[in-house]
């Protein structure tokens, strides 16, 4: 518990260094070209998540007992998917923009990417500390918000800050590698046999990785297309979005401890236990993004006059990370009981609805109604999930 507490600790640290450093751009660039930046950033995170195939859910469901042997396969399982995910993008961007362009989208897919390997490569891994893993991060941000801020006096443009924000994330993944995954990146081996037989055997999870990003990302596209809007809306909508978003890194963490907490049984204790960390964390997230918004109605000026209204989206945006919170805390007692076709048609649904949702939402209330739109997809998956954890909670019980 102690070694949670020290990772919840640094991840919210990362995380208001994340906050930082998209408030300090989006002053430097203003309403309108930070909606561009964000969007772009917005789009890598999707590329990256649906070109994982969901590998790293697989392995969680599928690994032997054998500690080190594991290590070795899904590291170099996860870091052959992140190179070929870069390539890959870097590829398909060439047909839609230019060469610099295209490395940094492709850098940020595989910074991007191994945020989401890194954590499940940690449960993996049982001599790795939690803490420990999050440290990487925590430094990833700082530099980015400390490189933010230096080239700020000298190269103001949307290039700069990309390519600043693409290199800081590939910082975890470089310090990870060399100083904890050292030994098996010398012994690396491509083993392509392992990859395939989990990506089959995740093909329901990586249609709700797809999915999913549509509850995360489709109100913010179709927002982008309505040419009714301001185009300053797009910029405060993005921002309260990424605060949201942000400050949810946490729940990485707490899936690690929920994988632990059940990983060799799920009982009646392990269930309660994973309630009750709910409402703590649930509650704890609530709160800071309460003070979060209050701040931004009184202090809204050090971002810009643009952003007078960006407490009211955070405001009501927090209650989307609630239900996202509650959702992936169960998510773990899912997969170890082997409902993935459950999570992916739950997930399916709801990004299908949350996408129809939007189109008709925000042409009638404009960013109003991607903020509703961005709510009701997270709340309808939430009620899913809950109904299916209540009757798991009573059979055990």
């Amino acid at each position: 518990m102690t070694d949670l507490f020290f990772a919840v600790f640094i991840r919210y640290g990362s995380s208001f260094f994340s906050l930082l450093t998209s408030l300090y751009i989006a002053r430097q660039l203003g309403a309108e070209d930070f909606g561009n930046f964000s969007l772009l950033i917005f789009i890598c995170t999707a590329g990256a998540s649906v070109l994982s195939l969901s590998v790293q859910r697989t392995v969680l469901m599928f690994i032997s007992n054998e500690v080190e042997k594991n290590v070795q396969d899904v590291f170099s399982a996860y870091f052959t998917v992140a190179i070929v995910s870069a390539v890959l993008s870097f590829i398909i961007s060439l047909f839609y923009t230019d060469f610099l362009l295209a490395i940094i989208i492709s850098i940020s897919v595989a910074g991007i990417q191994w945020q989401l390997f890194s954590s499940s490569l940690a449960v993996v891994n049982e001599n790795y500390l939690i803490k420990k893993n999050q440290l990487f991060f925590f430094v990833g941000r700082a530099s980015c918000l400390l490189s933010a801020y230096v080239f700020s006096f000298f190269y103001s443009s949307y290039y700069v800050y990309l390519l600043i924000f693409s290199i800081c994330l590939v910082v975890p993944l470089f310090l990870e590698v060399l100083l904890v995954y050292k030994k098996y990146l010398l012994s690396f081996e491509l083993n392509m046999h392992y990859i395939t037989d989990k990506i089959k055997k995740s093909k329901w999870m990586h249609l709700d990785t797809i999915f999913s990003q549509l509850i995360i990302f489709s109100s913010s596209f179709v927002l982008s297309q309505a040419n009714s809007q301001p185009t300053e809306s797009l910029g405060m909508y993005n921002l309260s979005q990424q605060i949201v978003i942000s400050s949810l890194i946490v729940v990485s963490v707490f899936q690690i401890y929920i994988s632990r907490i059940i990983k060799d049984k799920i009982d009646k204790r392990s269930l309660n236990l994973v309630v009750v960390r709910f409402f703590q964390f649930s509650f704890g997230y609530f709160f800071l993004l309460i003070l979060v918004s209050t701040f931004f109605y009184f202090n809204y000026e050090i971002i810009g006059a643009e952003f007078k209204q960006l407490y009211f989206y955070v405001f009501f945006m927090s209650f989307a990370g609630v239900f996202s919170l509650g959702s992936k805390v169960m998510l773990p007692v899912f997969m170890r009981l082997g409902e993935t076709k459950f999570i992916s048609i739950t997930t399916m649904f709801s990004g299908s609805l949350s996408l129809l949702l939007s189109f008709y939402l925000i042409n009638s209330y404009g960013a109003y109604g991607a903020v509703a739109s961005f709510c009701l997809g997270y709340f309808i998956s939430f009620i899913f999930f809950l109904y299916k954890f209540l009757g798991v909670l009573k059979y055990e019980r």
